[in-house]
């Protein structure tokens, strides 16, 4: 999904954002603020000029780093003026924890005391870790224009504080990050008709234009009761 909240975020921030000007693959200017530019700029006619901005750090990870950028490309006739636009749009995937009960009438601590879980991608040198500490934070991750993937590895923690080690239990995953998207990680444990129980983890993105579901099964009669 775009960021519903985008168009206002560069409204606010429209003075801050970086402008770079190109004549074909000559730089006119580059990386300067929007305030401080002039309102109309002199160019030579029927030459190709791009014009980009952006705003943020273009980081491989981070909490509240949305970094946006845009671009275009425009041709001005003899004597004429014209107008650009630039549509700027997310250009990370953002990704946030939920961690969820059994139902309406539990928690997720009454299962488990914590799940951490590490993302790695290839534009990173380390993994990152979050765990529930980290609920509703907004981590930013950087997906280059054609997306990345990134491998998620958890860790569950029972409620004497101990890490959980079962064998059979599936602690890794693979998604695929697209830029412009938000990814919502919601984590809860799921009990099941047969003896033993799963440790569901599903992704949503926000707005319904991708659902996965991703479920980390922990064998055995482990989730307790």
């Amino acid at each position: 999904m775009v960021f519903r909240r985008i168009t206002r975020i560069i409204e606010v921030v429209l003075n801050e954002r970086a402008v770079s000007l190109y004549k074909g693959e000559e730089p006119v200017y580059t990386d300067q603020l929007y305030g401080d530019l002039d309102v109309e700029q002199k160019v030579d006619f029927g030459v190709s000029y791009t014009l980009t901005a952006y705003y943020g750090e273009d980081v491989a990870a981070g909490y509240d780093k949305l970094y946006v950028k845009g671009r275009q490309t425009f041709t001005v006739s003899q004597g004429d003026k014209k107008t650009v636009s630039i549509l700027c749009k997310p250009a990370n995937a953002r990704i946030t924890l939920v961690y969820k009960g059994n139902g309406d009438n539990d928690a997720f601590e009454d299962y488990f005391q914590d799940c951490t879980v590490t993302v790695k991608t290839d534009y990173m040198d380390e993994a990152w870790t979050m765990n529930k500490s980290n609920e509703g934070q907004q981590l930013y991750l950087k997906t280059g224009d054609e997306g990345t993937n990134a491998t998620l590895s958890f860790s569950l923690i029972d409620k004497n504080g101990e890490p959980v080690s079962v064998d059979g239990f599936d602690t890794s995953k693979v998604i695929d990050l697209k830029p412009c998207y938000s990814y919502t990680l919601t984590i809860k444990p799921n009990q099941t008709d047969i003896p033993g129980g799963k440790l569901g983890l599903t992704i949503t993105v926000d707005d319904g234009v991708t659902d996965e579901d991703v479920t980390v099964n922990i064998p055995g009669d482990y989730i307790p009761n």
